[in-house]
């Protein structure tokens, strides 16, 4: 009991689960100007197992909490700051790639911040995952699902390299993560023309 009320804290520091975040999303697709973007930015914890392998799951719910306020407090009012799940947190602000980037920049510095726990000093990092939206197109929902999809593989990208940085999304990441699973899963997968970034 005393963990899922911690999770619900870490909840409530965030306001939205991912169906909030994919809501907001379309929405603000739907009404935004033409040439105006929408940036996704999915963030996810780098030693967050190591965390809760060590210290215990009461330790890493206080960290998800801690961050999920730290999040919260850097971004503008108005924007979006969710918990995906685990470790993984989504922010969806109305910016473009120039404030995107100082955004992720402010994030990662965010959670590098040194937390307090049972007399030790913690410390993790972040790897970021950013996408913007295309300036028309798409559906609007289609959009949204596509924008945090993108946002999510740019992060395993940024994890994958190190961690601890962030990553704007390419079609090639599409390209390999396709081919990461056909490697795992000895399948050949037959592209969907309905998705060709």
């Amino acid at each position: 009991m005393a963990r899922e009320l911690l999770l619900g804290a870490v909840a409530a520091a965030c306001a939205l689960a991912t169906v909030g975040v994919l809501d907001r999303a379309e929405h603000a697709l739907s009404r935004r100007e033409p040439d105006s973007s929408l940036a996704m930015l999915f963030i996810d914890l780098d030693g967050f197992k190591e965390v809760n392998d060590t210290l215990g799951y009461q330790v890493g719910d206080d960290l998800l909490v801690a961050v999920g306020r730290r999040l919260s407090a850097v971004v503008r009012a108005g924007d979006t700051v969710a918990r995906l799940g685990g470790d993984e947190f989504a922010e969806l602000p109305g910016r473009d790639e120039r404030e995107a980037t100082t955004l992720a920049a402010r994030l990662r510095g965010a959670v590098q911040q040194p937390f307090r726990a049972e007399g030790t000093e913690l410390r993790v990092c972040a790897s970021i995952g950013v996408e913007i939206s295309e300036p028309a197109g798409r559906a609007a929902e289609e959009a949204a699902v596509d924008l945090l999809r993108r946002a999510d593989m740019a992060m395993y990208s940024a994890k994958s390299h190190g961690g601890s940085d962030w990553r704007f999304y390419e079609s090639r990441m599409r390209r390999d993560a396709r081919e990461r699973l056909e490697r795992k899963s000895g399948l050949t997968l037959v592209p969907d023309s309905r998705r060709s970034a």
